[in-house]
């Protein structure tokens, strides 16, 4: 988010409940219909409230994209951090990941529109780049640490912990645009 000119308690007091809002009003009508009217209706705000703290439509999805993506991975992050068998923290923690990601726009029926604009705005790219960047150093390091402690090997496979994720990340990825494009 850029810096304010104005302080806006609405979205202050809890950034959660707006980003939710907008992001429900851009599953509703897709990124391309909905426009900031929209979004102000769907925060419960006015119009230029909206646009004291934003730019434009872009701005606010782009931001939008960035909060979910910062809390899905601290939330992936925290259940990595969990006790129990190697295996079952990196599934928990990957579905943990792409629920709060994409959770709330997978069944809208513009989902596929809304997963291209956001490989289409470099805000957003910049956002899912630097947050699947942080997943992925997160789960390599909770494999590192399974490794170290004998719960897994990586010997058999040659290959190391983070070139593993990397290869599950991107199967993950691959199967997410699938789901998406073929309901």
């Amino acid at each position: 988010m850029k810096k304010k000119k104005y302080n806006n308690l609405k979205i202050d007091n809890n950034p959660e409940a707006f980003f939710m809002a907008a992001t429900s009003a851009f599953v509703k009508s897709g990124y391309r219909r909905t426009t900031m009217n929209d979004v102000a209706e769907a925060a419960d705000m006015s119009r230029p409230a909206l646009y004291q703290d934003f730019k434009d439509k872009e701005d606010v999805f782009c931001s939008a994209v960035s909060y979910l993506m910062n809390k899905a991975v601290k939330m992936s992050i925290k259940t990595l951090s969990l006790s129990g068998p190697i295996d079952k923290r990196i599934l928990a923690a990957m579905l943990d990941f792409e629920e709060i990601h994409w959770g709330p726009c997978a069944k809208s029926q513009y989902a596929l529109e809304i997963m291209h604009s956001t490989v289409k705005l470099e805000k957003a790219i910049g956002a899912i780049k630097l947050g699947r960047k942080k997943l992925r150093a997160a789960l390599s390091k909770s494999l590192q640490q399974a490794e170290r402690n004998g719960e897994v090997s990586f010997v058999d496979l040659g290959m190391q912990p983070s070139t593993f994720v990397s290869i599950l990340m991107s199967i993950l990825a691959a199967q997410k645009y699938q789901d998406t494009a073929n309901p």
